[in-house]
């Protein structure tokens, strides 16, 4: 399983690409994320119909209704189906996917950050909040 926290950012573009190549290979896989009104309209046809996509709620509130959101999601899609893996991308999900599945049983976790957003020093307060985050 995939979890991504919108698909309006280079994420996007990496796992249009790694879905395909591992669909190719006969991985079934499941792709969850957020739509944000740069989110593409055509998104869906960007990926193999075989790629068993779950969109999560629009994002209203703040940083802690989307945690619940995505919590709930992951737990219940977990609940109801088996994966060998759930591998996070971006550091949204990263942060909040491995926060809502700490101390549930799960299949091992993997986190790829990709656009390195949490570095951008033109927002110094944020950056440094990510990048500690990050490391704890």
């Amino acid at each position: 399983m995939h979890v991504c926290e919108d698909l309006a950012s280079g994420a996007s573009s990496f796992l249009e690409q790694a879905t395909r190549e591992l669909t190719g290979a006969g991985v079934p896989q499941t792709l969850m994320f957020s739509r944000l009104p740069e989110t593409a309209d055509d998104i869906e046809a960007r990926f193999d119909p075989r790629v068993r996509l779950i969109e999560l709620p629009p994002q209203r509130g703040g940083v802690w209704a989307r945690y619940r959101r995505l919590r709930e999601a992951l737990r219940h899609e977990l609940a109801q189906h088996r994966y060998v893996a759930v591998h996070m991308h971006s550091s949204k999900a990263g942060l909040l996917g491995r926060l809502a599945l700490a101390g549930q049983p799960r299949p091992p976790l993997f986190y790829s950050p990709h656009g390195l957003s949490f570095q951008d020093r033109r927002f110094v307060l944020p950056s440094l909040a990510s990048t500690a985050l990050e490391r704890l």
